[in-house]
């Protein structure tokens, strides 16, 4: 019998709201280090200078008192630490791979900052800080002045399915997954060990990879009433039936080193990049992975890692 639950009722909760944000090289320039990184550190160092951030508590929040962290703009989207992600989402256009690049005078940066549920409130503040001064990339400081930034201050929600009924059991129909990370996804494998090699993505870490972050993007930043202690639902036994039967076909997937320029040395960052090929039935997992393409996959989403495009479609021969 069809109802109309969904196995990932979190889903139809989160909302959020797109900057489009268009810089303008001041002089010709390569930058070497990964440009997604090099923009995060920019916006974090003009939100320090935005809420008046001293020297004293430049390397160290915690110094601050709490009553302090918990308005600051800076604390709230950059600093390190804490069990969840960041509500905010950097989305570089077009998404790049790490490596050098190279801009002309004049030639225009863009990338979008997508503010996860309550943030949205936050977006006038960090488009007044990035007014002020430029973005300033690479080891030489190279300046991208503001040219526009676009907010309509739209509530957007996940593009789900709409006025779907969800049986009591998935669809067995065999589908293809197309799914191509285009920038780096750093994604956990068990609790402090993240896949390094490509074969190693298998669809059950994707999918319960994708369950955790969006649950914990729409906990912390979407819903005003849920308590402390209240667990996202598991995914119901029929579906991980289903989960089972999803394998790897292919894939011309690699790691790809990123270079960050203000990790110490010996950090290595970096995740996986290029085109995975899944086969089973992905229907029963296709609005989780919709949110993936929306909210990002794995982690540093503040640093342009994530990005995802995926493609569902039906095999030519049964």
């Amino acid at each position: 019998m069809a109802s109309t639950e969904s196995p990932f009722p979190w889903l139809q909760r989160i909302y959020f709201g797109t900057m489009r944000l268009i810089f303008r090289a001041e002089r010709d320039c390569t930058i070497s280090h990964y440009i997604g990184a090099e923009i995060r550190g920019s916006i974090g160092e003009h939100l320090k200078t935005y809420v008046n951030c001293g020297d004293a508590r430049d390397a160290n929040c915690d110094q601050c008192p709490s009553c302090r962290r918990t308005a600051c703009l800076y604390n709230r989207f950059f600093n390190h630490g804490g069990n969840h992600p960041k509500p905010l989402i950097l989305r570089l256009d077009p998404p790049r791979v790490p490596g050098k690049i190279s801009f002309s005078k004049s030639e225009h940066l863009l990338f979008d900052l997508r503010f996860i549920g309550a943030a949205m409130e936050d977006a006038g503040h960090v488009q007044n800080a990035l007014s002020h001064y430029p973005l300033k990339l690479g080891q030489q400081g190279f300046r991208f002045h503001l040219e526009d930034a676009i907010w309509t201050g739209t509530r957007e929600t996940l593009p789900l399915g709409e006025n779907v009924f969800y049986d009591s059991a998935p669809s067995p129909s065999i589908s293809l997954l197309e799914l191509t990370c285009a920038t780096p996804c750093e994604v956990r494998q068990t609790h402090k060990k993240y896949i390094r090699a490509p074969h190693d993505l298998s669809f059950n870490t994707l999918v319960f990879r994708i369950k955790e972050r969006s649950a914990q993007l729409s906990k912390h930043h979407c819903e005003k009433n849920v308590g402390a202690g209240e667990q996202t639902p598991p995914i119901p036994q029929i579906y991980m039936q289903s989960l089972s039967q999803i394998q790897m076909l292919s894939h011309q997937g690699k790691w790809q080193f990123a270079n960050f320029r203000n990790k110490p040395a010996g950090h290595i960052k970096g995740g996986l990049v290029g085109t995975f090929i899944f086969k089973g039935p992905i229907s029963a997992f296709e609005d989780l992975l919709i949110a993936a393409t929306h909210l990002g996959l794995g982690k540093d989403c503040t640093n342009g890692f994530g990005q995802i495009n995926m493609r569902v479609f039906e095999p030519k021969n049964q």
